[in-house]
């Protein structure tokens, strides 16, 4: 529910409090900000609606959710789940002049859509340190929709491993080419992009691959 006032928003609660639902959907900012006090209180848990889409598609697909390790780096794939959220408080993913509230609503206009774009997040020592979204479709070209890197020391390192992960990804899927969004780059990502073979091309940066042959 949103629009609501907050003495609208409790009677609701405890309706559902009262009821056998256990789920209270929100877009209400505010209202999702005591959710563990509601939680504890009421036994009512509040969801951002997306939340709530993410967390019914893990659990019809969990086993894409689950972590795939990288060797030798100690890197962590992982599709981003409902979970993920809490470790976006920050501004590591934001490009400049990007607020939070901007940053979010993008993440939750892909992860609201989960047969559609390939959400995940990319942790060392269970930091998370990228983040890509791919567009799902059979087409010859692995469109990067979104694509952020964390600033810090190995910002090249953590950068130039996702380039590569992802034009190795394309070979194995047997695409034609790597696509990136230049909009919605972190601006550490453009150059690296250039250094590794790809090409300006409009609003996106585009390299051919060569797929793999069986």
């Amino acid at each position: 529910p949103t629009g609501r006032s907050p003495a609208a928003s409790r009677t609701q609660i405890a309706k559902t409090a009262a009821s056998d639902v256990r789920i209270f959907v929100t877009r209400d900012e505010a209202l999702l900000k005591k959710a563990d006090q509601v939680a504890e209180v009421c036994g009512v848990k509040l969801m951002h609606p997306v939340h709530l889409i993410t967390r019914l598609h893990e659990e019809t697909e969990q086993q894409s959710y689950s972590p795939s390790r990288v060797s030798g780096l100690n890197l962590v794939w992982s599709r981003f789940g409902k979970d993920d959220f809490s470790e976006m408080s920050d501004s590591v993913f934001q490009t400049q002049g990007e607020t939070k509230g901007r940053f979010l609503e993008l993440l939750r206009s892909y992860l609201s859509h989960p047969n559609k774009y390939f959400c995940e997040i990319l942790k060392s020592q269970g930091q998370p340190v990228a983040l890509r979204i791919v567009e799902l479709s059979t087409c010859k070209k692995l469109t990067v929709s979104m694509a952020r890197v964390a600033p810090g020391v190995d910002v090249a390192l953590f950068g130039q491993f996702l380039i590569a992960d992802s034009l190795a990804k394309a070979i194995t899927e047997g695409r034609e080419a790597v696509v990136f969004d230049k909009e919605k780059l972190t601006p550490n990502l453009s150059p690296m992009l250039l250094k590794m073979g790809f090409l300006e091309d409009g609003n996106s940066f585009l390299r051919f691959v060569m797929p793999r042959v069986c």
